[in-house]
């Protein structure tokens, strides 16, 4: 393994660049980019630990996302000969089943694209006002039918840390009553703006994020769902989760 550092802003590799090597996470952070229609779409970020490019590697193709740090970033690159020998190297029969495997997650990723409803994401200039409203009796029970205006971002949502029996609404958040055990984790999801674009980045949260019905959760770094103009279903905690809602995002108008 060989060590790299690198600077803020710089670039790991690019899109469409050889897949010659994995990398290591040892500090800092590392943004994964694709470029659509001309425009860099911020995918994810990556925190310590984590391992990228492999798959490049395994599947022996070009790079499909641009990777670049955040901030003064360590990582340990492994080249892409040493990192197929931990499985028996070019010739072992194990590295077609390797290479079939991803194959068909990368498959599987294109169809889900596919599927998925398209909308306009929403950039952060363009917005006229954000509200969270209650898409659960739970929910209207503690911020009212009407929901909180959310004024400031980033706006944290997640579980009351003391056992008051309260909602506290403040410009930085929302602070739910649940139980310890219940699906709501103390810092459950924020709405952030995230390369200019309105998000929902989950915080790390022991059961996951719902946006618009697709998961987003840590497993793979810190993970982020856009969101469009009009109305975007957020549920925290699974599908059957009680803590359900709506996030009304408006166009600011026009002069």
């Amino acid at each position: 393994m060989k060590v790299q550092r690198y600077g803020d802003g710089d670039y790991i590799y690019r899109e469409h660049d050889p897949g010659d090597a994995a990398y290591v996470i040892k500090s800092g952070k590392v943004e994964i980019f694709r470029e659509v229609d001309g425009r860099a779409i911020l995918l994810g970020v990556l925190g310590p630990g984590k391992i990228f490019g492999e798959v490049g590697v395994i599947r022996n193709r070009p790079r499909s996302t641009t990777m670049r740090a955040r901030g003064d970033t360590v990582t340990q690159r492994i080249s892409k000969d040493s990192f197929l020998t931990a499985f028996g190297g070019e010739d072992s029969p194990a590295l077609p089943l390797l290479r079939m495997l991803c194959e068909r997650l990368a498959n599987t990723d294109e169809q889900l694209a596919d599927t998925r409803p398209s909308f306009e994401w929403v950039p952060t200039g363009e917005i006229g006002s954000i509200r969270l409203l209650p898409d659960s009796q739970l929910m209207r029970e503690q911020i009212g039918g009407n929901g909180v205006v959310v004024s400031k971002l980033p706006y944290r949502v997640g579980r009351r840390a003391t056992p008051v029996k309260s909602t506290t609404a403040k410009p930085t958040g929302l602070s739910l009553m649940a139980q310890a055990s219940d699906r709501m984790s103390p810092e459950h999801f924020a709405i952030e703006n995230i390369g200019g674009f309105l998000m929902v980045h989950d915080l790390g949260s022991h059961l996951g994020t719902l946006v618009n019905g697709e998961p987003v959760t840590r497993l793979e770094g810190e993970a982020m769902a856009p969101l469009g103009f009009g109305e975007n279903e957020v549920v925290a905690g699974g599908v059957d989760s009680p803590f359900r809602f709506r996030l009304l995002v408006e166009r600011a108008a026009k002069d």
